[in-house]
């Protein structure tokens, strides 16, 4: 019997050394986002499915100054959220952004592609910073996955 506590008690610890960190919005030790994280987050979703529809137009806008100088123009932006035909832009998921200040995120992303005849998909993974830029939200990195040559 002494075993079978032993052996609990481990488990219990073991889960919750391993647990994730902390979401950002978890600062206050309330479990409820704070509204500067949901709007973050809104904004990654918003730009990841403009990613999905090849629309580089209405992503521009979204772009940090900084990252709109980076990129250079609107046009290549266009360009490179197009993509190819084959294989066609398909999913994304947009995980938890770890503890950050209130006014940058930093959230993970996992980027899916399928071509028309493969039975599987390809994934990629990756990051969005998302930064409050004057009154609004900003993207101000995009993941690998969308930065075409």
């Amino acid at each position: 019997m002494e075993n079978i506590d032993v052996a609990i008690i481990a488990l219990g610890l073991a889960s919750v050394c391993c647990l994730p960190p902390k979401p950002a919005w978890c600062q206050s030790g309330r479990d409820m986002p704070s509204a500067a994280y949901v709007q973050a987050l809104r904004t990654a979703d918003e730009f990841m499915t403009l990613w999905i529809h090849n629309d580089g137009e209405r992503a521009w806008p979204m772009l940090s100054a900084r990252l709109q100088k980076e990129i250079g123009s609107r046009s290549r932006l266009v360009e490179n959220m197009a993509g190819m035909s084959n294989p066609k832009h398909q999913a994304f998921t947009v995980g938890r952004a770890p503890t950050a200040p209130a006014n940058r995120y930093i959230f993970p992303v996992i980027t899916y592609e399928l071509a028309l005849s493969d039975p599987v998909g390809n994934s990629e993974t990756g990051e969005i910073v998302v930064l409050r830029e004057g009154a609004g939200w900003k993207i101000d990195r995009i993941p690998k996955a969308l930065q075409h040559p």
